[in-house]
């Protein structure tokens, strides 16, 4: 396995920004009896982070998977965005997003995701 990161953190204007590259690669070698399974995924992600004076943030991400099992090729491309709201000195979180998938030109898929959170601290 082959995990690669970078990132860059910055400021446009008075707002904070960051973007984060990320290549993953996995290699497998599987032997039963006298089958043998070779499989590969290479995996590149990029995602962008954007926050506001205000405290409100948005995230957006891409996600690009090629993988090979038994000779069978499979791609998946998944993207996100998202926003947060953050309140009470950052005591409170409420963020909402939404995520499409599309799997090998077969499976498409969108989601839905809310997440609220708190804390006492």
């Amino acid at each position: 396995m082959i995990n690669v990161m970078t990132g860059y953190s910055y400021k446009i204007g008075s707002m904070n920004a960051g973007t984060n590259a990320t290549f993953c690669r996995q290699y497998g070698n599987l032997v039963r009896d006298t089958a043998r399974d070779l499989s590969e995924t290479n995996s590149y992600t990029l995602n962008q982070d954007l926050n506001l004076v205000i405290p409100l943030s948005f995230s957006v991400g891409i996600n690009y998977s090629q993988s090979t099992f038994s000779k069978k090729n499979h791609d998946i491309l998944s993207l996100s965005f998202s926003g947060t709201y953050s309140a009470f000195k950052d005591r409170w979180q409420n963020s909402l997003g939404v995520m499409y998938s599309d799997e090998s030109h077969e499976t498409k898929q969108i989601g839905l995701f809310p997440d609220i959170q708190g804390s006492t601290q």
